[in-house]
Parts: structure tokens; sequence; C-alpha cells
């Protein structure tokens, strides 16, 4: 089982609270179903996300079983203070998922867009949030095509 890298697992420890890690992993689940089900790359992105936040094994096992067919994102949502880091963090990550699979599905987005305006972020807050998101995706394919994690053949 990996492990979860302390600067991730501290980086979230800092604006998810205890109380509100189910609730908070829950809507992440409820965003990428949106546009029907959630696609097998979303899924795995969510496991590698938990495992990265270093959720416990039991919460982990309590989002694989949740349907989030079954529960508006309203009943879920996490008591953040409105306009806060946490619900910026949460609006970033439920971007990244939703987008994990290379579709970033309009239902998706409409559903990102109902937990900026329950949680009080403005459109264009949530503007810049799916802007950085979408360079984060340009910088780790850059990086991957300038720095090869192996030397092609030519060079070996």
């Amino acid at each position: 089982m990996l492990s979860s890298p302390p600067r991730q697992a501290e980086r979230y420890s800092a604006y998810v609270q205890p109380q509100h890690l189910l609730g908070y992993l829950k809507a992440l689940k409820i965003v990428i179903a949106a546009d029907g089900a959630a696609s097998d790359r979303e899924v795995q992105a969510l496991r590698v996300g938990m495992r990265y936040m270093g959720v416990p094994e039991i919460v982990r096992q309590q989002i694989e079983d949740f349907d989030p067919r079954q529960t508006r994102l309203i009943q879920v949502l996490p008591g953040f203070r409105l306009g806060g880091i946490e619900a910026r963090y949460l609006l970033r990550d439920a971007i990244e998922l939703a987008s994990s699979d290379g579709v970033y599905a309009q239902a998706e987005r409409n559903a990102v867009h109902r937990i900026a305006k329950i949680l009080g972020v403005s459109p264009e807050l949530l503007g810049v949030l799916e802007t950085l998101v979408e360079l984060e995706r340009a910088a780790r394919r850059l990086k991957k095509a300038v720095l090869p994690r192996s030397l092609p053949a030519v060079l070996t």
C-alpha cells in the first residue's frame, strides 16, 4: 500500500478538518459522477488522491461504497466558511478529478458551479481555478516531454 507523501498529507490536513473530510470526499464523488457515471480514470484519481491526503482506510471504504446518485450536493457539503480557502481547495480538487479522464463534461462543470455558488465562491474566482487546473495539467505534460523518466533508446 502506498503511503502518503508527508507534504501532501500535511497540505490537506491544513484545510480539511476531520469533521469535514467525509462530506468533502462525497462531494468530489458526486461531481465525478454528475455526467452519469464516474469514469475508471476519475475513480482511480480519487483513490490516489485519498491516499495522498492520508485518508484512513475506513473512510476510503465509505467513499468506495457511497452511491452519489442517492444524495444531493447540499446534503454532503462541509460547513466551510463561505468563500474560504477550504471551499477553493474543494473546487480545485473537483475540477482536477472531473477532468482527469480528459473530459470536463458539462454536467460535471455544472456540479462544480453549484458548489461554488453554495460555498460563496465568485464566478470569477471559479474561472481562475479552472484555468489553474488547465495550466497545471499543461505543465505536467511539458515536464514529461522535456524530462522523460527514461532516456530515449538513441541516447543509451
